[in-house]
Parts: C-alpha cells; sequence; structure tokens
C-alpha cells in the first residue's frame, strides 16, 4: 500500500508540475521554479542516502543474498541427507552419494567460490554441514532445519552438527519381495 500511495503522490506532483508549466507559471516565477528544482533534488539526495540506511550498500545486499543461497543449499544438502537415512538407515559417506540423476538432484557448490559445501558424517544418524559465510544471519530467511534448530550463523566459516531424529523421520519400510 505504501509503494502505492508513494508513486500516487509522485505521479500527482509531476501533474501538477506539468500544469503550472503548460499555464506559464514558471516563466513568471523563475525564483520560485529555481526552489521547487533544489528542493527535489536534495528530496532525491535525502532518499537515495537513507535507501542504503535501511536497505544497506549494493555489497552488503549481495553478501546477504549469497548467504540466502548458501542457508537453501545446506537446506537441500540435510533434506537429501535424511531421505537418504530414511532409505538406507546410514548416513552417507560423501555428499556424491547424494548425487540422484533420476530425481534430478545435484550437489550445489558455494555461489560465490563455486566449491562444494563440506560434509562430515560423524555417526549413524549424525553429520555436520560447513559453509563459508559472508555476513551475519541476522535478519536473513535462516530456514529451521529441526525444531529448534536453524542456519542462523556468523560470519566466516560456521558448521552445524546435525542428528536425524528416527521419530520424526522414520526409516522407509522394505519392500517385502
Amino acid at each position: 500500500g505504501l509503494k502505492v500511495l508513494t508513486v500516487l503522490l509522485v505521479a500527482a506532483v509531476i501533474f501538477m508540475h506539468f500544469l503550472a508549466d503548460v499555464k506559464g507559471y514558471w516563466l513568471l516565477h523563475p525564483k520560485r521554479a529555481r526552489l521547487i528544482g533544489i528542493a527535489f533534488a536534495v528530496v532525491a539526495l535525502v532518499t537515495v542516502v537513507a535507501g542504503f540506511f535501511v536497505i544497506g550498500t549494493p555489497a552488503e545486499a549481495r553478501r546477504v543474498r549469497l548467504d540466502d543461497t548458501r542457508v537453501n543449499d545446506l537446506w537441500n544438502i540435510q533434506s537429501q541427507v535424511v531421505t537418504y537415512w530414511q532409505q538406507k538407515q546410514m548416513v552417507p559417506k560423501t555428499l556424491v552419494e547424494l548425487v540422484d540423476p533420476l530425481s534430478g538432484f545435484s550437489l550445489p557448490v558455494d555461489p560465490e567460490t563455486g566449491n562444494g559445501y563440506e560434509y562430515i558424517p560423524t555417526g549413524e544418524r549424525s553429520f555436520t554441514l560447513c559453509a563459508l559465510f559472508s555476513s551475519n544471519s541476522a535478519g536473513s530467511a535462516a530456514k529451521p532445519l529441526f525444531e529448534g534448530e536453524s542456519f542462523a550463523h556468523a560470519a566466516g566459516r560456521v558448521c552445524f552438527a546435525l542428528t536425524i531424529d528416527p521419530a520424526r523421520y522414520p526409516a522407509f519400510p522394505k519392500p517385502v519381495r
């Protein structure tokens, strides 16, 4: 709603300026025309500067976007590991075991470096996922993995120790032959 109101306000001001120009108002009052021009330039400058404070610089926005992509990649890997465990009652030894052309899953890579994410199996139902983040996750869309957990992170290399709860993610029944 605020965006629509802003667009309508800008359109109304431009239309009023155009009507004044058609009637010759700005030719009769050149000082007012100059003041209006300066006022609009100041408003535009303040708007751009305020945008940097509210949204952040383009570099900061890029870092947050890359980190959100990393979080989504880790979430997808975690989901694939859980499915693998449900099928085989063990976590994969390496991430390459998750690649499945039939389901279309391919291993995601870091969007900035192109390197794969770090995966360490730590038990029959546990594993660790690591990624190199550019910024803190405050305000980013960290998705919850398991109840009470998320991929909230600080800047730098962060590892997430995860354990699959068999009550929540039961093993798939073996087919009867």
